[in-house]
């Protein structure tokens, strides 16, 4: 590359340079200065060390949140995930209107949260909620998001977070799917290998790879989900340790009881589990994923 070219290039990227400088580096400098400071917005902080953390880890309301968080992350990831192999299969077919299914598949991850939140409060309404409605044919009724059993409410949620960015998901997995090699699948046909023999011995073998990616955004997803429980659950009133997530609490604590350093630690402890997580999935990387 030429200097000319290089100062052009430079020049382009300014605009990102500095956005990634004051939205993301200088936040996450203060908010680790922040993690170790009783700070209210209104006062200068003042140095605590360890006083944060230390307040946190043996309070059960934040283990509750955690456990939720997983919960969510156990119920919502491989459901999304299997579906989006199933739906990138039923995708993946030549047809003239291919096209627009594509479409209606992926416009539930463009809907805003806030819209799908106050849509599924009314399908998951125990009074007059369409859902319940269809289940007292069979006599049965369920309280979903209004449950007082704390995995009840999760899985609910997490439902429909896989409703919502199934679609998302759908198209990374078609986009892996139509780099498989159809020698390989035309070898299967002619070793009779039908369409469930071919989707679980050939194409999720081949799609390991997406699948270890998909695996990496879900769960920073699924332990910093947010919207779904502070919409549905009327965040900002107070903390309910049973139905509470890592970043509603940590939202509560920053914007509601004004304990920005508490809001702080929590965020950093976050992301150590997190990071965490993901070193265990790299590591164990080389022993499922099959790259051709």
């Amino acid at each position: 590359m030429s200097k000319k070219h290089a100062r052009w290039s430079w020049l382009f990227l300014t605009p990102f340079i500095i956005g990634m400088l004051v939205f993301t580096f200088y936040p996450m400098i203060f908010s680790v200065y922040y993690a170790f400071c009783d700070y209210n917005i209104f006062n200068p902080p003042k140095w605590v060390g360890l006083a944060n953390f230390a307040r946190l880890l043996p309070d059960p309301a934040t283990w509750k949140a955690y456990r939720n968080s997983f919960a969510f992350a156990l119920t919502y990831i491989p459901v999304q995930i299997f579906l989006a192999m199933i739906f990138a299969s039923a995708l993946n077919q030549k047809l003239k209107t291919i096209g627009f299914w594509r479409v209606i598949y992926y416009l539930p991850s463009l809907t805003p949260w806030v819209a799908v939140c106050t849509v599924f409060t009314v399908l998951y309404n125990p009074a007059y909620g369409p859902i319940n409605y269809f289940l007292s044919f069979f006599g049965l009724r369920s309280e979903f998001i209004d449950s007082t059993n704390w995995f009840v409410v999760v899985t609910s949620l997490s439902a429909i977070s896989i409703w919502k960015g199934v679609g998302s998901q759908t198209i990374y997995m078609l986009a892996a799917m139509q780099n498989i090699s159809s020698d390989v699948l035309e070898a299967a046909d002619i070793d009779g290998a039908g369409p469930i023999a071919k989707f679980f011995k050939i194409k999720m073998p081949l799609l390991t790879p997406m699948i270890f990616l998909l695996l990496l955004l879900s769960i920073k997803g699924a332990v910093g989900v947010f919207d779904s429980f502070y919409t549905m659950l009327g965040g900002g009133t107070g903390v309910n340790e049973n139905l509470t997530v890592p970043g509603v609490l940590q939202y509560e604590y920053e914007f509601v009881f004004r304990k920005v350093g508490l809001g702080a630690a929590m965020s950093w402890l976050t992301f150590a589990i997190v990071g965490i997580i993901t070193i265990i999935q790299t590591k164990s990387e080389e022993k499922w994923v099959h790259y051709e």
